[in-house]
């Protein structure tokens, strides 16, 4: 018999004192990559087959959680 195991973990930052945060996760991380990679939050978006308005909420909590402004923003509505 062949016993193979295998282990995933999954890191999740969290601001200290917060329980209840959403966090640093791999949702916002792939989202700022994308961010990086097309220079748009909106390209980013559609790249990972999400809304912008999604997008938009996920990095506005992470913000929020942090204190801390993730990417710099420009245009109209940035």
């Amino acid at each position: 018999m062949d016993n193979k195991l295998s282990c995933k973990t999954r890191v999740t930052l969290r601001a200290a004192g917060s329980h209840e945060g959403h966090g640093f996760g791999r949702g916002i991380e792939m989202l700022l990559v994308g961010v990086d990679q097309h220079g748009s939050l909106n390209r980013a978006a559609k790249e990972l087959g999400m809304a912008y308005s999604k997008a938009w909420n996920i990095l506005r909590l992470a913000e929020q959680e942090f204190d801390l402004q993730l990417i710099h923003r420009e245009g109209a509505h940035g």
